[in-house]
């Protein structure tokens, strides 16, 4: 049986399946320990009139950026394109 934390550390290194999802960190305000990641962002994508939706994932633990590509395939998965 595979553990969650050894899951999570392959998960980590084998990104290639979310390499196509943009992820970007950003923090609130100046303060560094408040960092956050915008992902699958597209500069040059037009939103749609209804406006578009917005999913928050709050990792558990300490909150590592290693939970990082598990949010990207949920975006590109799990998100109907154009939401």
């Amino acid at each position: 049986m595979i553990r969650l934390p050894l899951l999570i550390l392959a998960l980590t290194f084998f990104q290639d399946d979310v390499a196509d999802v943009s992820s970007e960190e950003l923090q609130a305000g100046k303060d560094p320990d408040k960092k956050y990641f915008l992902i699958g962002a597209k500069p040059d994508a037009k939103l749609p009139e209804k406006g578009s939706g917005l999913v928050v994932v709050l990792p558990g633990n300490d909150g590592r950026a290693g939970f990082n590509p598990f949010v990207r395939r949920i975006f590109k998965n799990s998100i109907p394109e154009g939401s």
